[in-house]
C-alpha cells in the first residue's frame, strides 16, 4: 500500500524504527513450538510480534510530535453485542479509547494469496493510492453489473472476507489485518470510495523490508492518523 509505504520514507520515522527495532529485538523462537491451529499462532503471535510491536509503537506516541500523554491498550477477544448482531474479534487496538487498529488471527496457512489475487488493484505498480482504488471500484462496478461482486474472491477468502466485514460494521477500525503466521493481508476500508463495497487490500509475505513487524507498525502509525 503507497500510503503505508510511504510512513517508512520519510526519513524520521525510519531512522526511529531503525533505533527501535534494536531496543525490543525479538524473542528468540521455541524450537518445540509447533505452528498448527488458531491457538498456536495466537500464543506466538504475542510473543514474537505483538508485544516488540507494542513497545515500539508506544515509544513512537510518547514523541512529542505525536501523541504525548496518550496510551495505547490492547485488547484480545473483544465482543459488541449491543445494537447490532453478536461480534468478537481477536485483537483491538486502542489510543484514546478510538479503535486504531483489529486483527484476526487464523490457523496457519489459512489464507490462500491465490484466492485474494483477483482483489487486489489490476496494474497498480507505479501508481498512486487514490488510482489503484479507482481501479479496484471500476472492477467492482461491473461485478456488481452482473450481480456477484464478491467473485473478486472465492474459496476460503470469500468465508475470511464476510466474517471480518462485520469487525468494520461493529468496530470501525481502519485497518484490519488477517494473520495466519505465514501470510497477512491488510484491509483498508476506510480509503475506499464512500460506498465502502469493497476494501483496498495490501499484501506481504514477510521477508525482506516488509517484515510483519514492519506491516503491524505501518497499520498502528496509519491507523492513529486516521482514527
Amino acid at each position: 500500500m503507497n500510503r503505508l509505504a510511504a510512513l517508512f520514507n520519510n526519513g524520521s520515522v525510519t531512522t526511529f524504527l531503525q533505533s527501535s527495532e534494536s531496543s525490543y529485538p525479538v524473542p528468540t523462537v521455541e524450537r518445540t513450538h509447533k505452528i498448527d491451529i488458531e491457538g498456536d499462532v495466537e500464543r506466538a503471535l504475542h510473543l514474537y510480534l505483538v508485544n516488540p510491536v507494542n513497545l515500539i509503537f508506544e515509544d513512537y506516541l510518547r514523541r512529542p510530535s505525536v501523541r504525548p500523554g496518550q496510551s495505547l491498550t490492547c485488547k484480545c477477544q473483544v465482543t459488541q453485542e449491543k445494537g447490532m448482531p453478536w461480534s468478537r474479534v481477536d485483537m483491538l487496538w486502542y489510543v484514546a479509547n478510538k479503535v486504531i487498529l483489529a486483527m484476526e488471527v487464523k490457523r496457519n496457512d489459512a489464507i490462500r494469496p491465490y484466492e485474494w489475487n483477483d482483489a487486489l488493484p489490476p496494474n497498480s505498480a507505479g501508481l498512486t493510492l487514490q488510482q489503484q482504488v479507482q481501479q479496484l471500484q471500476q472492477v467492482v462496478n461491473l461485478e456488481k453489473q452482473q450481480g456477484d461482486f464478491v467473485s473478486l474472491i472465492f474459496g476460503k477468502a470469500e468465508k475470511i472476507m464476510r466474517q471480518v466485514t462485520k469487525y468494520f460494521t461493529a468496530f470501525k477500525p481502519p485497518n484490519i489485518l488477517i494473520f495466519d503466521w505465514n501470510n497477512m493481508i491488510l484491509l483498508d476500508i476506510k480509503s475506499a470510495p464512500s460506498s465502502g463495497d469493497f476494501p483496498h487490500m495490501s499484501q506481504t509475505d514477510g521477508s525482506g523490508y516488509w517484515t510483519f513487524r514492519r506491516m503491524l507498525l505501518a497499520a498502528l502509525i496509519d491507523g492513529l492518523n486516521r482514527a
